[in-house]
């Protein structure tokens, strides 16, 4: 596939986040539908092997290209054979890490005590083997902001193995109905790619190609592991040393903090990345892409954020029920926590984007230190000890992030704040709304969690709508530059009369 001319890569980039945003809410969608049918299909005895399984897969997965695909789409020219030899020394990492998963499979069932973890281990290895034949065609097609027909595979292997997934749990399947979704998934999407990417790999491997990204790739896949780490010792942590009732509270907290980093941050990041490594040799162009995603970023997570910090027990009484109370304070120290992250982890785009993964695996490697040193003192003021810990560390380890990539960027740091400044403003005052509305709704009497909820949430998307066109009227111009005029006349009329 050809790259995206120069000259219109704001419009190929833009276009590009639609369709992953359009992507994701429908696999989101499917996802909740085949979750809400099969939990009334399964016994949670079936989800528990199959998440016993998926642990050791996950781990798996964060080695599983060994940065070989963002290097692809990294590098400035991507001759035949460099594509042909990464395709076959991923076939060769997924075939190793396949035989590794299921040479696992009897230590894992004897560590959980469930002799069924080991054939659900070793299916669900033919998914690693299967993915990494894919790695390359998806990556070709990301360097070429082809999303438009990766959101439509991913969205259309999503909705058959949804349908398998339930056809085989009403034949009484089982735990083999959510393995075999998961294999159908995988290899139908590996089939689309390569014939999506139209390209076809060359019997040709070099050892001089592999060199040539070698140490960018390697640098990449170690921090890729550290960060992994991070994002869940705590959690193993937590179930070690207090039990399997407080990780219950301490995952579901943490589960709702990330739901804005995947849905979000790392999804735009995803599509921004391939938009700045074509711009890596152009500094000013660069660093203002940079800026203006981080504005967008932000100005979505922190309201997000931030609000489910301010409405955490409304959330948890009127979704989870009064049994989940507990997960209450957690929720918002690890909401706080989110809130940073989301930001920060944009750093990860400059450095991979410019080539320095080696900046990247040091930080990844002080702040995967710290993580473990905090989280084990947090542990002798429980679970709070813990979140507090994860907050402090994302927080300390926000500053040089951002002074590295300011320093690659050749910009003053204080740039970057400045665009973190404005939507945690905004985020800052529309939390202080729904503080005075939720007040107001107790002095009338109004507690039902559920009503409470239908009420402060449209306040606070309209606080802060009118917040961010009031004070940022023209960030959102220099966001609707790159849209189509037609579709978004009204908005730009709007942010032209509050200017």
């Amino acid at each position: 596939m050809n790259d995206p001319p120069l000259d219109h890569l704001a419009g190929h980039t833009a276009a590009a986040a639609a369709w992953m945003a359009f992507g994701i809410v429908t696999q989101r969608i499917l996802s909740l539908v085949s979750t809400i049918v099969l939990a009334r299909m399964l016994t949670p005895d079936a989800y528990g092997v199959f998440g016993m399984g998926m642990v050791f897969v996950a781990a798996a997965h964060s080695l599983r290209d060994l940065g070989t695909a963002s290097a692809l789409i990294q590098r400035k020219q991507v001759s035949a054979e460099l594509a042909s030899t990464l395709f076959w020394m991923n076939v060769l990492v997924g075939l190793a890490g396949a035989l590794a998963l299921a040479g696992v499979a009897v230590p894992a069932a004897g560590l959980y005590r469930e002799p069924n973890v080991v054939p659900v281990l070793a299916v669900l290895s033919l998914s690693f083997f299967v993915g990494s034949v894919g790695t390359v065609p998806q990556a070709m097609l990301v360097r070429a902001l082809a999303f438009r027909p990766i959101a439509v595979i991913q969205i259309a292997s999503a909705g058959v193995s949804t349908v398998l997934a339930i056809s085989l749990a009403a034949r009484g399947g089982g735990v083999w109905s959510l393995v075999a979704a998961l294999v159908l998934d995988t290899t139908m999407t590996t089939t689309l790619f390569l014939w999506a990417a139209r390209w076809r790999p060359a019997w040709h491997f070099s050892a001089a190609e592999l060199r040539g990204v070698g140490g960018y790739s390697l640098n990449l896949a170690g921090s890729r592991v550290l960060l992994y780490a991070i994002a869940n010792v705590d959690k193993a942590l937590v179930g070690r040393y207090l039990g399997a009732l407080v990780l219950g509270y301490y995952a579901l907290a943490h589960g709702l903090m990330m739901y804005a980093l995947h849905n979000i941050a790392w999804a735009l990041t995803h599509v921004v990345f391939p938009a700045l490594s074509r711009l890596q040799d152009e500094q000013d162009r660069f660093a203002r892409a940079y800026v203006s995603t981080l504005g967008v970023i932000t100005s979505l997570c922190f309201p997000l954020t931030l609000g489910m910090c301010v409405l955490a027990d409304v959330l948890v009484l009127a979704c989870f029920g009064e049994r989940w109370l507990p997960m209450v304070p957690l929720l918002r120290i690890l909401a706080l926590a989110g809130m940073v992250q989301s930001a920060s982890t944009t750093t990860g785009m400059v450095f991979a984007s410019t080539g320095y993964t080696h900046w990247l695996l040091r930080l990844a490697a002080g702040e995967a230190v710290s993580a473990l040193v905090g989280y084990g003192l947090g542990l002798a003021w429980g679970a709070i000890g813990v979140a507090t810990a994860c907050a402090v560390v994302h927080i300390t380890w926000s500053v040089p992030r951002f002074s590295c990539a300011a320093r690659i960027m050749g910009i003053p740091v204080s740039r970057i704040y400045r665009a973190l400044g404005a939507p945690l403003r905004d985020a800052a005052l529309m939390a202080g709304v729904l503080l005075v509305v939720r007040a107001m709704l107790a002095s009338a009497a109004v507690t039902a969690p559920w009503l409470m909820l239908v009420v402060l949430v449209p306040t606070g998307v309209v606080v802060y709508g009118a917040l961010t066109v009031r004070h940022r009227a023209s960030f959102l111009a220099d966001v609707l530059d790159v849209m189509p005029a037609t579709r978004f006349a009204w908005v730009r009329k709007l942010t032209a009369v509050s200017g």
